[in-house]
């Protein structure tokens, strides 16, 4: 009886650790939380970026080589101003970027020119999502997908993602623009970040979990 009274209450935690619900990513301390980074696998560039003159020409696969892991090292490197943990008011964020660095290794250059926004939908999303290599993690997963960085407008679009870091269901899911600026390619999209952040920590997180939270 000892027995099965044991093994119940293993399964139990077991389904608990597996079946976290959206509202979770809004209960700090519940879970651990890991910032798994900015994947650029499915960005699209639309207009002409070798007019940043510092670099001279850049295509891109210098984009995907030197601009992809540059990006998400100086979201490491300054987290002060790019500040993930704030944006969704956590006591711990975890830093763990290295599945998105092989993934963003992996991105087809041929594909990242385009003329217009993909306008990813949530199951683009979770498609991208399911390709993650999260083996071995639980708790909760905070991605940042980018889908274009348009400069003609000049705007870009993210996917600000929560998942199950154990099964890799989408938990939270929401699609934003913001303004970058700035001097240089790298600080010019990564002000992008930074304001989502911002704008995130003043009115975006109180309506996320408003809405994620019902």
């Amino acid at each position: 009886m000892k027995r099965i009274l044991i093994i119940c209450v293993l399964f139990m935690f077991s389904v608990m650790a597996f079946s976290q619900t959206p509202a979770e990513v809004f209960k700090p301390g519940s879970y651990t939380f890991y910032w798994l980074g900015l994947d650029f696998s499915h960005l699209k560039l639309i207009g002409d970026f070798t007019q940043f003159g510092e670099a001279g020409s850049i295509d891109a696969y210098q984009i995907k080589t030197q601009y992809f892991p540059g990006w998400n090292d100086l979201m490491l490197n300054e987290p002060d101003k790019y500040d993930f943990k704030g944006l969704f008011q956590l006591n711990e964020l975890v830093n763990d970027i290295e599945m998105i660095t092989k993934v963003n290794a992996g991105t087809d250059v041929n594909a990242m020119e385009g003329t217009s926004a993909p306008g990813y939908s949530l199951e683009n999303i979770q498609s991208f999502v399911n390709s993650y290599n999260t083996a071995g993690k639980s708790g909760i997963g905070i991605v940042f997908i980018a889908e274009v960085f348009d400069k003609n407008t000049p705007e870009a679009w993210f996917h600000v993602v929560a998942i199950n870091a154990s099964t890799k269901e989408v938990l939270v899911w929401e699609r934003v623009k913001a303004k970058p600026g700035g001097f240089g390619l790298r600080n010019y999209w990564a002000a992008a970040v930074y304001n989502i952040i911002k704008e995130g920590k003043k009115s975006y997180y109180k309506s996320w979990k408003a809405k994620y939270t019902k």
